[in-house]
């Protein structure tokens, strides 16, 4: 029998978890309406309904929580029902100063909300479906995984916007998928202040679980009706779902966090797409040369090099003012009346596989968009020579990983990458490499691509090395290694006739401030993009071409971007291309970059006053 004592305690005991849950809803919509009025506006039709909708999908949640707190298991959710709070802070933490439009806050809200509903739904439905011990068990050991793996990447996102200062988005999980272990390990360490990030991942791992297990009801015991509420709940949680897809919130409104961990599928795709399309890039020039009034074997002959660096600053290098002579031999070639230096050469991206495919193919940042994306934009230099008869030849001291860069490397006649030899090459080895490859050079391309001045710094050059001057750091160090090895190359080449050889960096580094390279716009530094860049003539190639050479010098000190080197060697070489022009070569008088101003990041930043800034998107 019931006492009237029992009731009214029952009753106040409802009213408590009423007010708790009513507190708990005026958080949500307060949070959802802070983050909303904070942004600009934006004009759309469906603004109110996308306003109103969100606003019911967080009511929703709210009656979720009621029913629980009715019947007082609202512990053994907690977790869940936090959950959109959770990421909706995330998201705004790790984002913060960098929302496009209003919609993404929608997006976000709709998106975590009802995630959260669904693993509720199924918890629940779990828990109350079947009786068996084991399975309850079983069942609760899982989302008890769920739960703190889900809490653990809240946390850890949070802290290292905190610590480091940068967002964990598209950027960042682009240059983990294109980098190998060794390197991500020490950026991490590094740069990402990964120790402590280690600490805290470990405290949570061990607290959190054994937080859940404490908030979890030893018996669970629900009230029989508690069946119907779940399929009443799955039933709108569907309904949810399919007002959400007819107002394309799975299509235009994803929280920036799902773009971002989609981000591996995404990249692997588009490296698919890019190796399937090879042989119809290449099937494209067999016919672009058909088709051409000029459809013989163009091109003139010679040895044509191409030397690609690795994170060197044009800063720490004497040949383009700095104080200390970390490069000897480029200080001499540069007065040596045989090459010309570019003083003010940047780079179109600061990660090397966005800046390197841009390099050597046709694709750069002043195309038409309309011709940005188009197949004829992927054709390489290696596709182009071999298109004309020339012997190409790729040899390396970087890894091979899955990136656009191998698929390019693989259509060169010859591949050399030293780190499949063995496990430890220096970049003087590259020299080595080149002497052993049977060839007489009369006509052909070569590539080569550097380990340079990769962090971390002091692994570029042998611990056996004569000793460096004592003033010079690591990075110093690593810059005159390379200058030594750039002398080697340039020396070795000059003995097989080599008409043009030239030398420019992927990027560089932010050395000064403490920096690798990062596009993350809160990492970004204008030194990441300050890279060298030259020109060396063979004497008997500047016989021939004196109009070609003058005009070269005359554009030297007009500011360039790495993703010319391909219209560059095109002119170098006297060939022709599908979307290739004069005007986009510094061997033209009406270069582009002479009237426009540059841009990198792969065109979402310009240069304005000697400064970097975000392109303006108009709304």
């Amino acid at each position: 029998m019931t006492t009237p004592s029992s009731t009214q305690s029952r009753y106040k005991d409802l009213l408590y978890w009423l007010g708790v849950c009513f507190a708990y809803s005026l958080f949500l919509i307060a949070l959802f309406l802070l983050r909303f009025f904070s942004l600009d506006k934006v004009h759309n039709n469906y603004m109110v309904l996308h306003l109103f909708f969100c606003i019911f999908v967080i009511i929703l949640l709210s009656i979720t929580t009621i029913s629980l707190l009715a019947i007082k298991h609202v512990k053994d959710f907690l977790f869940l029902l936090l959950l959109p709070l959770g990421l909706c802070t995330m998201d705004a933490i790790n984002q913060y100063g960098h929302f496009q439009t209003c919609t993404n806050i929608l997006g976000q809200v709709f998106h975590f909300t009802t995630f959260s509903l669904f693993l509720f739904v199924v918890k629940i439905a779990l828990l109350t479906f079947w009786n068996n011990k084991i399975i309850k068990r079983i069942v609760t050991v899982i989302f008890i995984s769920i739960e703190s793996f889900l809490w653990l990447f809240i946390i850890l996102v949070i802290f290292n916007r905190l610590f480091t200062g940068a967002c964990f988005d598209i950027n960042a999980v682009d240059a983990i998928c294109q980098t190998y272990f060794s390197e991500a390990v020490y950026y991490f360490f590094n740069y990402n202040h990964g120790l402590v990030l280690c600490f805290i991942t470990l405290f949570i791992i061990i607290a959190l679980p054994l937080l859940n297990i404490k908030l979890m009801k030893s018996s669970s015991q629900y009230p029989f009706w508690i069946k119907y509420v779940v399929l009443l709940f799955s039933f709108i949680l569907v309904f949810t779902i399919f007002i959400g897809v007819k107002c394309h919130y799975y299509r235009n409104y994803l929280p920036n966090i799902y773009s971002t961990l989609r981000e591996p599928y995404n990249y692997k795709k588009k490296l698919q797409k890019f190796k399937k399309e090879s042989k119809i890039r290449e099937n494209m020039l067999t016919n672009f040369k058909q088709s051409s009034s000029n459809s013989h074997t163009e091109g003139n002959n010679g040895l044509y090099a191409l030397i690609i660096g690795e994170s060197t600053c044009r800063n720490f290098m004497s040949c383009y003012g700095y104080s200390k002579p970390t490069t000897p031999y480029q200080n001499n070639l540069r007065h040596s009346g045989q090459s010309i230096f570019f003083d003010n050469a940047y780079s179109s991206h600061v990660i090397t596989i966005c800046a390197v495919p841009w390099m050597i193919t046709a694709k750069h940042q002043y195309l038409p968009p309309e011709q940005a994306d188009t197949l004829e934009s992927n054709i390489s230099l290696i596709d182009l020579a071999n298109i004309n008869n020339y012997h190409t030849a790729w040899i390396s001291n970087q890894q091979k990983t899955l990136s656009p860069i191998t698929v390019i490397s693989q259509a060169a006649n010859t591949q050399v990458f030293l780190e499949d030899i063995s496990s430890k090459h220096y970049d003087n080895d590259l020299v080595t490499a080149f002497q052993k490859l049977p060839n007489d050079w009369t006509r052909s391309l070569v590539i080569f691509h550097l380990a340079g001045s990769h962090f971390p710094y002091d692994r570029n050059y042998p611990s056996y090395h004569p000793p460096f001057p004592h003033d010079f750091k690591s990075y110093d160090k690593s810059i005159y290694f390379n200058d030594e090895n750039i002398e080697k190359l340039v020396e070795c080449l000059k003995q097989h006739n080599a008409s043009i050889i030239a030398y420019t960096s992927d990027h560089a580094d932010a050395v000064s401030v403490g920096r690798a390279h990062d596009a993350r716009p809160e990492r970004f530094h204008k030194e990441m993009t300050e890279i060298p860049c030259w020109i060396y003539f063979s004497q008997e190639y500047q016989e021939q071409h004196p109009e070609l050479i003058s005009t070269l010098k005359s554009n030297a000190d007009v500011p360039i971007t790495n993703d010319m080197i391909f219209n560059l060697f095109v002119q170098l070489m006297n060939m022709s291309a599908p979307l290739s022009s004069s005007e986009y070569s510094p061997t033209s008088p009406d270069f582009i970059l002479k009237s426009q101003a540059i841009k990198t990041l792969n065109g979402t930043m310009i240069m304005e006053n000697k400064e970097w800034h975000p392109i303006k998107k108009n709304k």
